[in-house]
């Protein structure tokens, strides 16, 4: 399976309640670009994102790389993959953060991922908080 997609879209961080104290609630302007491809056992995938704001912080972007091998069992499919991702911000501030992933697909409908990443290099242009750990746990459903 390969796969090539883009996407520009207009769209804004706010939202009716405020919950994250890092969501500044600006507009903007995104635009992705991404590659894909995998086979029977392995998985490659690159991505590029751009933002543009109109406040106080006009521009942000990431990269990611993405390899992995597909595996089978148990009556379902999974792969195991190694997420790299840079990120950059007009501040100054460029972050590369890199882990393994685990997705796991249950059934046709019901898929799940557990990742962790760690900022190798984190330049912070102001200075809030960097050099971190992070984990992420989800279950998606497939429609």
């Amino acid at each position: 399976m390969r796969k090539l997609s883009g996407c520009a879209k207009r769209c804004s961080a706010f939202e009716f309640w405020r919950t994250d104290p890092f969501d500044d609630g600006e507009w903007g302007t995104g635009i992705s670009v991404g590659f894909e491809t995998e086979t029977y056992r392995y998985l490659f995938a690159i991505g590029a994102t751009a933002w543009f704001f109109y406040g106080e912080e006009p521009f942000e972007a990431s990269a990611s790389i993405d390899i992995g091998r597909n595996l089978q069992g148990f009556g379902s499919s999974e792969h195991i993959k190694w997420e790299s991702d840079l990120y950059f911000e007009d501040d100054g501030s460029l972050t590369l953060s890199a882990g393994p992933a685990l997705y796991w697909k249950f059934t046709d409908t019901v898929h799940g991922k557990i990742s962790w990443k760690h900022d190798f290099s984190d330049r912070q242009g102001v200075v809030d908080h960097g050099n971190g750990n992070g984990v992420k746990i989800g279950i998606g459903f497939v429609f």
